[in-house]
């Protein structure tokens, strides 16, 4: 058994998830970790172009279905005490995720845990949230396109001023990068396959809180995001990131 299994999941991002897998062995060279890739269906030549980079520590698949049951796939074939779901238009830091698991093993409370984020123009990400409501829902669907940015942000619970270095308990946290135990995964049954993208992530924070387990955010910058690159085009992205 490694320490930790990394799964990312490609939906016709091959680009963006090359990088993401070069930086997970550059943080992780060492460490007892594998790598796990999932491609959900892409449809296109991701998955024939990635089966280029198996080797001891990274194995592909390609099961066709959603990305909760990818996530899912991918954990069965997983072999790591510690479970860490990351997004294909993410590039890892060095050192933090390892860190992240050294104060989890500590931690027996938590069951999930993020870090702080920032954009591809590197500006901070908000990465914890409330659970939705119906009020909630409906502020974003219908009162949000009208209301300006700033006002917006004022809503937004946790953003990197308001960590002051200290681990901060929150509802929810993005699906982008996310630590847990895998016995919590096991016990609140892994990733809602129903959903086929978006949502499943505060789904999942919202059992794992029902079994009585925290959700937190750890207070260091892990992680580039480039966001809502995951689920489509990436070459875009992916260029934008190579000139930074």
């Amino acid at each position: 058994m490694v320490t930790v299994s990394v799964i990312i999941v490609n939906y016709r991002t091959y680009n963006l998830t090359v990088a993401a897998i070069n930086a997970v062995h550059r943080v992780l060279k060492g460490y007892s970790y594998e790598l796990i890739v999932i491609d959900n269906h892409s449809n296109d030549e991701s998955y024939d172009r990635l089966l280029a980079l198996t080797d001891a520590n990274t194995h592909i698949y390609k099961p066709p279905n959603t990305f909760g049951y990818g996530n899912n796939y991918g954990v069965c074939r997983s072999s790591g005490k510690y479970l860490f779901f990351l997004n294909s238009d993410t590039i890892l830091y060095d050192h933090v995720l390892i860190d992240m698991i050294g104060y989890m093993k500590s931690h027996t409370e938590i069951g999930v845990m993020s870090c702080l984020m920032e954009n591809g123009d590197g500006a901070p990400l908000v990465i914890s949230h409330r659970f939705e409501t119906l009020k909630t829902l409906f502020l974003q669907t219908i009162i949000k396109p009208i209301v300006p940015q700033k006002i917006q942000d004022r809503r937004a619970k946790i953003n990197h001023l308001s960590y002051s270095g200290r681990v901060t308990d929150c509802d929810w946290v993005s699906g982008a990068a996310m630590l847990m135990p895998r016995k919590v995964f096991d016990l609140v049954g892994g990733w809602n396959e129903l959903f086929f993208m978006y949502m499943e992530d505060e789904e999942l924070c919202f059992r794992i809180h029902k079994s009585g387990y925290k959700v937190v955010v750890y207070p260091r910058l892990g992680l580039r995001h480039l966001i809502g690159k995951s689920g489509g085009s990436s070459f875009v992205a992916y260029e934008k990131y190579k000139s930074s």
